[in-house]
């Protein structure tokens, strides 16, 4: 939550904090790049590659993507559809569908659960909304959504 406020300077160039290897490019769309780094400071061994190995940054296979966390959580059973509601603090939650460009994504930091143990409501920490990391309240599971798409389901730093 530290980061929250954290602001760009100049057009998609994130915080240079974010950029903790040379995999990461710089400036780009950064939600992914901060849910990366968000992990990366968590203790995540696995997360997407954010250069892909032989196509470079020029291909959607890549975690500047935010809809490739999809794919990949998918390839590495780490991925939950919405409509399952099994979201933890810690999952990103993924706006979109691989391989849609209309997307983002962010890190879940609190989850609201019902009288049955159903998950009802999260509260995320999301990087590039509003050109800067911005904290977002209670947010219903059935009506996210960020940049015009719907959220579609939530990637586990852990295999599951």
């Amino acid at each position: 939550m530290g980061q929250v406020g954290k602001r760009e300077t100049g057009v998609n160039n994130y915080p240079k904090t974010y950029q903790y290897n040379r995999t990461i490019v710089r400036p780009a769309e950064w939600c992914g790049v901060f849910v990366n780094w968000a992990w990366y400071m968590g203790g995540a061994t696995r997360r997407p590659a954010m250069k892909h190995p032989t196509k470079g940054w020029n291909t959607t296979d890549q975690g500047h993507y935010a809809t490739y966390w999809q794919k990949w959580g998918k390839a590495n059973k780490r991925w939950r559809p919405i409509s399952k509601r099994q979201v933890e603090k810690g999952d990103a939650v993924v706006y979109g569908n691989y391989p849609q460009s209309i997307a983002h994504i962010g890190v879940v930091v609190a989850v609201k659960k019902d009288s049955r143990g159903r998950v009802t409501h999260v509260k995320t920490v999301e990087g590039n909304a509003g050109d800067k990391v911005t904290s977002f309240t209670w947010r219903k599971i059935g009506s996210l959504s960020a940049r015009g798409a719907k959220a579609s389901g939530f990637v586990s730093p852990v295999a599951m």
